[in-house]
């Protein structure tokens, strides 16, 4: 009988990828298979402070080495390329919400591999109010919602903008770090939970923005603070 039932609910209301659009398996979630198959994934051997593949003797990648992330780990599930960058420009500038579901199942999932700890808050990178009124939504807030839902924790808006800043994506990393300094706060009346913080965002690139994050959170208190992106460029 319930098996009927969910056959005639999925008749009535077909079961679609979110990237495509086609018809797909019930059996299926999010993406079907022939765009799964195009999805660029980090792979296991992976830096635990920003996600990046690299192939040497050290623990962590030479940029994190050189850069000396404030963090205690740093992730991502995707590579930023092909089909991944595909779906995260859709979702981030096209309002292809419905993609969320498979990128916060897939940070859920690398959430997993690090033996994360019980998060006391799940916060978000914050989009100037102009730039997110003129977007309609914050990505990123998109995304701690749905990983915070996921992991139950609660989901918290921490830190604020101070000021625009002119966007990051055409920026090399000197052009990035210097724009995003000093650029976050957290307001003198917001109180930190106690505990770990995980910091989420969709893309880490030089990690600028998730460094002056961390840092604003570390100054008005916060000690152990962990970054999850979609995807590392």
């Amino acid at each position: 009988m319930k098996k009927k039932i969910h056959n005639t609910i999925s008749y009535i209301f077909p079961y679609v990828c979110s990237l495509c659009q086609k018809q797909k398996p019930a059996d299926e979630r999010y993406l079907c298979v022939d765009c799964l198959a195009e999805v660029h994934f980090t792979g296991k051997d992976n830096c635990p402070l920003c996600g990046s593949d690299f192939d040497t003797l050290l623990n962590i990648c030479p940029q994190c080495l050189e850069q000396q992330r404030p963090w205690v780990s740093g992730g991502a599930p995707l590579n930023f390329k092909g089909q991944s960058r595909e779906i995260i420009h859709r979702f981030k500038y096209n309002s292809q919400l419905v993609l969320s579901r498979f990128l916060v199942a897939e940070m859920v999932k690398h959430l997993k591999t690090i033996n994360a700890p019980k998060f006391a808050a799940v916060t978000m990178v914050p989009l100037h109010w102009l730039r997110q009124w003129r977007r309609g939504y914050n990505q990123a807030e998109v995304l701690a919602q749905g990983i915070s839902r996921q992991i139950d924790s609660p989901c918290h808006k921490l830190l604020k903008r101070k000021r625009s800043g002119s966007a990051q994506a055409l920026k090399n990393k000197t052009q990035r770090q210097k724009n995003i300094t000093h650029i976050f706060k957290i307001p003198e009346k917001q109180k930190l939970p106690d505990g770990a913080i995980l910091l989420v965002d969709d893309v880490m690139t030089t990690g600028a923005t998730l460094t002056a994050c961390t840092k604003a959170l570390n100054e008005a208190g916060a000690k152990e603070i962990y970054v999850l992106t979609a995807a590392r460029g």
